[in-house]
């Protein structure tokens, strides 16, 4: 009966470590998904860009029980599409091997604070208290979706869509304003 017991142990402890693997993969994914999304999206297009974030995915996927950590994954998954978008790339023909990825030319550093500055009053201006302080809490201090649920006492899935309309309403108003 003992040995039973110590197997048993185990199978729970497996099940345990294989379902922190899967929060930390797919944790990492959410977090990310904006981002990979836009950064492949630049150089391979929108669809070709949004098959390699789940090809990424279910890649990793197989991979789950060798994660440790949540950083981890998300150096997993980063590598991973930065690789995939690069084999689309190869298979256009829009980069040979030995060429380097093209680089997006990042913004001039002077104009860095004065867009900070106008993002931070169309959304100091015109986001709803609530809506200001969830959108904050998420790109500012890098809080997840489910801890702000939480902590405003709504639906992960509510926050999802508050977050989501206050990036669209403070995007366009800033497209508006500057072109």
């Amino acid at each position: 009966m003992k040995k039973l017991t110590g197997v048993v142990a185990k199978r729970s402890r497996r099940r345990l470590i294989s379902e922190m693997n899967q929060d930390f993969l797919t944790s990492a994914f959410r977090r990310l998904h904006s981002r990979l999304l836009a950064g492949s999206r630049r150089l391979i297009g929108d669809d070709e860009a949004a098959d390699a974030l789940q090809e990424a995915f279910v890649r990793l996927w197989g991979r789950r029980t060798d994660i440790r950590e949540k950083s981890q994954a998300e150096g997993m998954l980063i590598t991973t599409v930065r690789r995939l978008t690069i084999d689309s790339l190869r298979r256009t023909g829009k980069l040979t091997s030995k060429e380097e990825i093209p680089e997006a030319d990042p913004p001039p550093e002077d104009t860095l604070p004065d867009l900070y500055e106008q993002v931070s009053a169309i959304i100091a201006e015109k986001l709803s208290g609530r809506d200001r302080e969830i959108l904050l809490r998420r790109d500012r201090d890098g809080w997840e979706f489910d801890e702000i649920a939480e902590h405003f006492g709504l639906s992960e899935g509510n926050v999802r869509l508050i977050v989501s309309r206050a990036r669209k309403t403070v995007r366009t108003i800033y497209t508006n304003r500057h072109g």
